[in-house]
């Protein structure tokens, strides 16, 4: 059953620029997001998706508003115990380290996630790859090798290995083709059900934005939630 896990109320972020200007980037943000499900954040390049992903994972402090995990503002925690332990954010390029293997980032991860319990992480490691559905041959792969799908497929274990119910992932649809797309998009769909994983994802594509449960959109860094249609 879903349930509320996230929320951003009336969340506002700006930077200066070199003559002292703000810039507003994200205006009044209040968005609702639940357990179970899948959401797409969907806009053009540069509109402050990905800034978004990063207030949410708590890499970026908002100029005002509330952001609320399990009904806790995150500004009264530890920065990097939720970082470590809530979210789980998947960067577009620059997460994945080139010469390490498949199974080095997942273990790297869980001397992170869960350093008390380094006798088990091999198995923990395998069994997190194989919810992914990545193949056992690519596991001592490094990741250079490693095609546009696999890398989406590593990334998603990475952001399994930390254990938190809130996965953020920037540009879903990276280097996929078509199919290649819509085959990931029903592995974390599947993730989002079977684990109760709140799965948020940004993209430019309209197309691959229809696919998730619920969808938004960022306007002059206004975040509207868009009604779906059919």
């Amino acid at each position: 059953m879903s349930s509320v896990i996230f929320e951003l109320k009336n969340v506002m972020y700006s930077y200066k620029v070199k003559t002292g200007a703000n810039v507003n980037v994200i205006r009044n943000a209040t968005c609702t997001f639940e357990s179970g499900k899948i959401y797409a954040i969907q806009s053009i390049k540069e509109s402050g998706k990905s800034t978004l992903l990063k207030i949410m994972a708590g890499l970026d402090r908002p100029d005002s508003g509330e952001i609320l995990y399990n009904g806790e503002n995150i500004a009264e925690w530890d920065s990097y115990v939720y970082r470590k332990t809530m979210t789980a954010l998947a960067l577009s390029g620059m997460d994945l380290i080139e010469r390490y293997t498949v199974m080095d980032h997942i273990l790297a991860q869980l001397d992170v996630s869960c350093p008390e319990k380094t006798d088990k992480h091999g198995q923990m490691a395998k069994e997190i790859l194989s919810d992914t559905g990545i193949d056992k041959s690519l596991y001592n792969k490094k990741a250079n090798r490693l095609d546009g799908y696999n890398r989406q497929v590593l990334r998603l274990a990475r952001a399994l290995a930390t254990f938190g119910n809130v996965i953020l992932f920037d540009d879903v649809d990276l280097e996929l083709s078509k199919e290649e797309t819509g085959k990931f998009l029903e592995l974390i769909r599947r993730i989002a059900r079977e684990k109760e994983k709140c799965i948020i994802f940004t993209t430019e594509s309209p197309l691959t934005a229809m696919e998730a449960d619920e969808i938004y959109t960022v306007n002059r860094g206004t975040v509207i939630k868009i009604k779906k249609v059919g």
